[in-house]
C-alpha cells in the first residue's frame, strides 16, 4: 500500500485526469454490457429455467466481479494467489459461450456478442494489471527480479550437479525453499544488495555456496557418521608426556602394541621438525584462503578434495570433517567471488 500511495503521489495533473476519465467511461459502458448479456442469456435460457434463467447471467457476472475484487484485495495486501487470479475466468467462458451460442445461424449476431462479451470481460482483466504495478514500487520490481534470476541460476546447478532429475533428488527443504521464494536471510541480503548496487555479481557467490553446502548434505552425513563410529570403536588414548610411572614400560610387553605406538614416540621427542602450514586452532576462513586460489583458477573443488587439502596442508598430523569442510568450501567461495569482482574493476 505504501507503493500504490507513492506511485499517487507521483502522478501529474495530466495524469490524474486521464486515469478519471478512464475510470468515468468503465462505469458508464459497463452497465450497458450488462444489460445486453443478461437480456441475450435469460431469452435464450429462458424455456429451460421455468422463469428463473436471469439468474445465470447474475451468477456469471455477479461470480466473475466478486472473485476478481477479492483477488485485487489479497493483491493489495501484498498476499497475492495465482489461483485465485485464474479462478474469475470460467464464468467468462461460460458468458461468452451462451451470448454467442444465443446467435449461432447468424456470424454478425455471434461477431456482434462476442464484442459485447469481450468489452465487458477484458477492461477489468487489464485493471488487474494496472493494479500490480501501482502497489509495487520500482525497487521492489528491481529486487524480485533479482530474486528471480538468483532462483534461476540456483536451479541451474542443481541441474549441472544432480541432473535432469534434480528436483528428485535435491533436499526437500531447498526445493520447498526455491518454490516458495524464501531462501536463507544470507543469500536474501546478497540478492537485495545486488538489486541495489553490483547486479549478479554480488549475489551468485551467496547462491553457490547455498546450493554447494546444500547439495554435499548428505555426503557430509555419512562421513560425520563414519567418523563417529570409528571414534566410539577407537581404543583409549595414551596420556600425553606423562610421569616416569609404569605405563612407560607397558609397551615393550606387547608384540602387537609395539608398531602402533612406534611412530608416536618420534613424535613426541623430534621437535626439529617443519611447521606445519595449517595452525592447530586455525579458523574457517584461514582454511579457506588455502581452497580459495583453486576456485579463482577454475578449478572444482568438492568437500572431500577439501579435507585433502587440509590434511596436506597440515602435513598429515591433522584434519577437517566433512561437514567443517563444506563450511570452508562455502567461505572460500565468497573469497573467491570477491576477488573476481576486485579483478573485473581494476581491468575496467
Amino acid at each position: 500500500m505504501n507503493g500504490m500511495a507513492k506511485h499517487a503521489r507521483g502522478l501529474t495533473t495530466g495524469q490524474a485526469v486521464l486515469a478519471a476519465v478512464i475510470a468515468l467511461l468503465a462505469a458508464a459502458v459497463t452497465p450497458v454490457f450488462f444489460i445486453v448479456m443478461f437480456v441475450t442469456v435469460n431469452k435464450l435460457l429462458g424455456p429451460y429455467f421455468d422463469g428463473w434463467a436471469w439468474t445465470v447471467p447474475v451468477a456469471t457476472e455477479i461470480v466473475f466481479a466478486m472473485l476478481f475484487l477479492f483477488a485485487v484485495l489479497l493483491e493489495w495486501l501484498r498476499l497475492p494467489s495465482r489461483s485465485l487470479w485464474v479462478a474469475p475466468y470460467p464464468f467468462a467462458v461460460i458468458s461468452a459461450f451462451l451470448n454467442v451460442w444465443a446467435f449461432h445461424d447468424s456470424i454478425p449476431g455471434m461477431a456482434g456478442h462476442l464484442a459485447v462479451t469481450l468489452a465487458f470481460f477484458t477492461p477489468v482483466t487489464f485493471a488487474k494489471m494496472g493494479v500490480r504495478k501501482l502497489i509495487v514500487t520500482d525497487a521492489e520490481r528491481s529486487q524480485a527480479t533479482a530474486l528471480a534470476d538468483a532462483r534461476a541460476h540456483a536451479r541451474d546447478m542443481l541441474r549441472s550437479a544432480l541432473g535432469p532429475f534434480w528436483r528428485h533428488r535435491a533436499p526437500v527443504l531447498l526445493r520447498r525453499q526455491l518454490r516458495s521464494g524464501r531462501l536463507p536471510a544470507r543469500v536474501l541480503e546478497a540478492v537485495e544488495s545486488g538489486a541495489q548496487y553490483g547486479g549478479a555479481v554480488v549475489w551468485e557467490p551467496a547462491v553457490e555456496a547455498w546450493i554447494t553446502s546444500a547439495v554435499t548434505l548428505p555426503e557430509r552425513f555419512s562421513a560425520v557418521l563414519a567418523a563417529a563410529r570409528q571414534e566410539a570403536s577407537a581404543p583409549p588414548s595414551v596420556a600425553p608426556e606423562g610421569g616416569s610411572g609404569g605405563t612407560p614400560e607397558a609397551p615393550p610387553e606387547g608384540i602387537a602394541e609395539a608398531p602402533a605406538k612406534a611412530p608416536r614416540e618420534p613424535s613426541r621427542h623430534s621437535s626439529p621438525k617443519p611447521p606445519r602450514l595449517v595452525p592447530a586452532r586455525a579458523s574457517d576462513e584461514d582454511l579457506a584462503a588455502l581452497v580459495a586460489p583453486l576456485l579463482v583458477a577454475g578449478e572444482e573443488v568438492s568437500p572431500t578434495r577439501v579435507v585433502k587439502i587440509i590434511r596436506e596442508q597440515a602435513g598429515g598430523k591433522s584434519s577437517i570433517g566433512h561437514e567443517r569442510a563444506g563450511t570452508v568450501l562455502g567461505i572460500a567461495l565468497e573469497q573467491a567471488g570477491r576477488v573476481a569482482v576486485i579483478g573485473e574493476r581494476r581491468q575496467a
